[in-house]
């Protein structure tokens, strides 16, 4: 069965949504402060965290990068009202999903099963890869430059280990493995997000631009992730 962590400041609405969710088969465990849901968190090990925007101790999107500095666990964050540049934001600082106020019980249920569903076929996906490499280290080297590990979940630049989120390692992954394919945005979003949902392809573009930032010398002259006019994106080796 899976658990979720629902991080939320307000107890009536916590219980609305425990109910529920509960009645969808899934396990659900509470937390009232950011505090609280990072200790939650880290002792629980849940299949997924839903966070809300505003909690009593601080905001949602700094304990969704408290997580994700050291944790893979799929996280859900809701906004009370849409805001695209706050979106994007969250986007930007982990988050893997963000819901805006209204949306009904049953699209939350929806997104939390989707988002379990997804990340699970990544890791299937990566222990298939580890073992086709049949490395000692589960390691493998795609081009000189990049050395892609998908034991540990690391990608090394000219040796030295890139900072990466979960998304985007799962994103340039996609990309190393793929020298010279163009991928179109709704592709990158269906593979990587939720493909039971319409595709925004703002995401796909926040998390490129991440990723340039990363790996490019000049990030707004691309080198590597290169931006095919109408189609997509593809990785040019260097």
């Amino acid at each position: 069965m899976w658990t979720v962590l629902i991080v939320d400041g307000n107890p009536d609405r916590c219980a609305t949504v425990r109910a529920f969710l509960a009645a969808q088969g899934l396990n659900v465990i509470s937390a009232e402060s950011a505090d609280e849901g990072a200790r939650s968190a880290f002792a629980s090990n849940p299949s997924l965290v839903v966070i809300e925007q505003s909690l009593p101790d601080g905001r949602g999107i700094d304990l969704t990068e408290t997580l994700h500095a050291s944790s893979d666990v799929p996280i859900l964050l809701l906004h009370d009202a849409h805001d695209e540049m706050q979106t994007i934001m969250t986007l930007d600082r982990g988050a893997d999903d963000v819901l805006s106020r209204p949306f009904g019980l049953g699209e939350l249920a929806a997104r939390i099963h989707a988002l379990i569903r997804r990340y699970e076929r990544v890791l299937r996906y990566l222990q298939f890869a580890e073992l086709a490499l049949q490395g000692v280290s589960g390691s493998a080297q795609n081009d000189e430059m990049f050395v892609v590990d998908t034991g540990a979940r690391i990608i090394t630049m000219n040796g030295e280990p890139l900072s990466l989120t979960s998304k985007e390692f799962e994103l340039l992954s996609l990309f190393l493995q793929n020298p010279g394919r163009v991928f179109a945005k709704n592709e990158l979003y269906s593979r990587l997000w939720d493909s039971e949902f319409e595709g925004d392809t703002r995401t796909v573009m926040v998390y490129i631009s991440r990723l340039r930032k990363k790996i490019e010398l000049h990030p707004e002259k691309p080198e590597m992730l290169i931006n095919v006019w109408g189609l997509g994106y593809k990785y040019n080796p260097c």
